[in-house]
Parts: C-alpha cells; sequence; structure tokens
C-alpha cells in the first residue's frame, strides 16, 4: 500500500510540474478557446519576459512602454539608463494589466507611454480607451516626468480597420489628459508623418499603412528624442567600484 501511495504522490508531482514547466496550460486555453486573442500566447510570452526585466531594472531608469512602434526604437542613442518594455500589439487594456506589477515605475526618473492604435483596430472604443489610459497615468508617480505619444494615423486608402477621425479623437483626449497632469508633455509627430490629405504618407510607411518606413522611423525618432533631451533629467552616472 505504501508503494502504490508513493507512485500515485510522484506521479502527480510529475504532472504539476509538467504543467508549470511547459506552455500545456496555454495550448489548452487556445485549443478549447479559454483565452482572448488580445492575451495570447505571444503577448504572454513578452510580458513573462518583462516582468523578469522589471525586477531587475536599476533605479532612475526612463521606461518606454508601447507597441511595435516604440517597440523599435533604439532607445538606448536617447539617454543613458533607458528601459524599452515595449510589446508589439500592445493595447491599453494589456499594458494596464502587466504595469500594475511594475516595480521599476516606482523608481524611474521618466516614463514615456505609447499605444493605442491597436485599440482602434480591435474595435474599442475611443471613451473605452481614454479610461484606461487615465488609469494606466495614475500608476505613474505625480513626480515622475511623463511623456504621452500621440497615436499615429494611419493610411487610409490601405487600411479599412482603422479611421483617422478616431485617431484625432484619441489624441485630443490624451493631449487633454497630459495637460491636466503635473509633468507631462504631449509628443505628436503626426505633423511630420501625414500628407496633405491627413493619411499617413506613403513615404512613412513600409506598405501596410500603419508600420514606419525607415523614413517614418527617423521622423518618430527624432520627435521622441528632441523630447526626451528637453524634458526628462540626465541619468546619474554610478562610478565604478575600485
Amino acid at each position: 500500500m505504501g508503494l502504490i501511495v508513493a507512485y500515485a504522490l510522484g506521479l502527480q508531482a510529475l504532472v504539476v510540474l509538467l504543467l508549470v514547466r511547459t506552455d500545456y496550460i496555454e495550448q489548452v486555453e487556445e485549443q478549447f478557446d479559454l483565452t482572448t486573442p488580445e492575451f495570447n500566447r505571444t503577448y504572454k510570452q513578452w510580458s513573462f519576459a518583462f516582468a523578469r526585466s522589471d525586477a531587475r531594472v536599476r533605479p532612475g531608469a526612463v521606461l518606454f512602454i508601447g507597441d511595435s512602434i516604440m517597440r523599435d526604437l533604439d532607445t538606448s542613442s536617447m539617454a543613458r539608463h533607458t528601459v524599452n518594455l515595449a510589446i508589439p500589439g500592445d493595447t491599453t487594456v494589456r499594458a494596464l494589466r502587466r504595469m500594475q506589477n511594475y516595480r521599476s515605475l516606482l523608481s524611474a526618473r521618466g516614463v514615456v507611454l505609447g499605444f493605442g492604435i491597436n485599440d482602434l483596430m480591435r474595435g474599442r472604443s475611443v471613451p473605452e480607451a481614454l479610461g484606461n489610459y487615465r488609469r494606466i497615468i495614475a500608476l505613474v508617480p505625480q513626480a515622475t516626468p511623463l511623456l504621452l505619444v500621440a497615436v499615429l494615423p494611419v493610411d487610409e486608402r490601405v487600411r479599412t480597420d482603422i479611421k483617422n477621425a478616431d485617431v484625432r479623437r484619441l489624441n485630443e483626449g490624451l493631449a487633454a489628459m497630459c495637460a491636466d497632469r503635473p509633468g507631462c508633455r504631449f509628443i505628436d509627430p503626426s505633423r511630420q508623418l501625414a500628407d496633405g490629405t491627413g493619411n499617413l504618407a506613403t513615404t512613412a510607411h513600409g506598405g501596410d499603412g500603419l508600420h514606419l518606413s525607415t523614413d517614418g522611423h527617423d521622423i518618430y525618432w527624432k520627435a521622441l528624442n528632441a523630447a526626451v533631451v528637453d524634458f526628462l533629467p540626465p541619468a546619474a552616472l554610478t562610478p565604478p567600484e575600485r
């Protein structure tokens, strides 16, 4: 009887170990539609990796949190001690969930936020996205400088799932929200990226009407770089131990 009990306990422990160490749970969730596309396995992998990174961020960092456009930024070329925590496809819902556990927000010398286009792509209303943004901003300590980056226009001649009228309404709300928050600056590179029709210029995107081309990315980088250099405090240098 003792051997049977020991075998049963050992088998149970093995099953638990397999569930913890593999993505079996995520596979079952996706197979039986127990998870939503917004919180898919790819997002969970990014989120888990950044949770570990967050735990190791040293005080005084500038945190960049956004979607794929911000993910492409070489943030280290803007300032010393930056951490890029942007996730491709990020939405206000996803950012709100993961940022609630970021300890680095409490010790950051600056925070840069840039997402919202994927909310519109998923059919989320502008008021709902702005409500999520308000809760996200509340996670950043009042004394911490904050940069809000405008949602960029799309090329409606290529895309039919996003309307630039919604983008403008979202940006108007973000600009007003930033104006009400001390130590916040709203950065909008749209004017340099849009053409005369208000669409994202064909030279500014890579063909999908959304993601930036090399030229578009350079314009975006310059706008953010100027804001980071002008608005956020420099990093405190830590001399090496001798």
